[in-house]
């Protein structure tokens, strides 16, 4: 479940699948005007962090993507406002894991 915090939006939940799941999903307040940065950490088990833009229609358009290393902090971010999008995590094994993610805006 993601939470609002003054210093971001946080995520901590446990995993056991190899499924993309949502972790944020958000309409951008004054907050992600230049952009975005993201933090994930996994206990675990490594995978995929990803970020998309969602249009008008609703269609989610990836705009990047990055390896996450089990036990490691990765960093995903952008220079460019984001108005409305998602992050996502897909583990590699249906390991459990506790995953960790925190968002600014920039």
């Amino acid at each position: 479940m993601a939470t609002n915090y003054p210093r971001g939006i946080l995520y901590k939940e446990t995993l056991a699948t190899t499924a993309e799941t949502d972790l944020f999903n958000f309409k951008a307040s004054r907050h992600f005007k230049s952009g975005f940065l993201g933090f994930l950490t996994s206990a675990s088990v490594g995978g995929t962090l990803k970020a998309y833009y969602i249009d008008q229609d609703d269609v989610a358009w990836e705009l990047a993507s990055q390896a996450v290393t089990a036990n490691t902090l990765t960093l995903i971010e952008a220079d460019y406002p984001l108005p409305v999008g998602k992050f996502t995590f897909t583990p590699s094994a249906a390991t459990s894991s506790v995953v960790k993610a925190e968002l600014f805006g920039k």
